[in-house]
């Protein structure tokens, strides 16, 4: 609140649209070039971007049943087939999601964990999922909890992307930090990705 007070004469001003001190305090705790950090109104304009930079009419979008809002709009918006599978025993059922990949499968939402559940899919069912799925599309991990699990098996998904797969990862200062009004989220992807999504993001 402090820190908010103390900024209050700045907003006359625009902000700084690359979020500068954001970016490379991120790019720091990560260990990432800044390039791979992504920052957006909330994780759900890093979603809205991800279907304005990979989807287009006729793609297919792997969901589940019941999805966060938010995977769904994005899909209908860009004219994409929305493919659900159902939870098994409230859980992501990424074998059967895998059955369901084909030629047209672009984007992949996974939320870990899972909101409203509150369960994870581990380290090991994410790679042998990111196995079967290789180049044809990209994994979304959506990580808005990752702060509350204590389970060894949860993924890291920063290795994930440092490998080189085609995975994004988002993260979101709205559930620990207690800041949802400030509208402030953040992922970290490969070089490659980040730069088609920089084309897309909104001033």
């Amino acid at each position: 609140i402090k820190a908010m007070q103390e900024v209050l004469e700045d907003v006359r001003l625009y902000p700084d649209n690359e979020c500068y001190h954001l970016g490379r305090a991120l790019a720091e705790r990560f260990d990432v070039p800044r390039e791979q950090i992504l920052i957006g109104r909330g994780s759900d304009e890093i979603i809205h971007m991800i279907g304005l930079a990979f989807m287009k009419p006729g793609d297919e979008i792997l969901i589940p049943d019941n999805p966060f809002v938010l995977y769904e709009f994005t899909g209908t918006l860009m004219d994409a087939n929305l493919v659900r599978v159902p939870l098994k025993d409230y859980r992501y059922d990424l074998e059967a999601m895998a059955d369901k990949i084909s030629d047209k499968t672009k984007v992949v939402f996974v939320a870990n964990p899972n909101n409203p559940t509150g369960t994870i899919v581990t380290h090991d069912e994410i790679v042998r999922f990111l196995d079967v799925l290789g180049d044809k599309g990209i994994l979304v991990l959506d990580e808005a909890y990752y702060e509350y699990v204590d389970d060894a098996k949860f993924p890291n998904a920063l290795d994930l992307v440092n490998e080189g797969r085609n995975v994004i990862f988002l993260r979101t200062f709205s559930k620990i930090y207690s800041l949802a009004g400030l509208r402030l989220g953040y992922g970290i992807t490969t070089p490659e990705l980040a730069a088609a999504l920089a084309k897309v993001r909104e001033p």
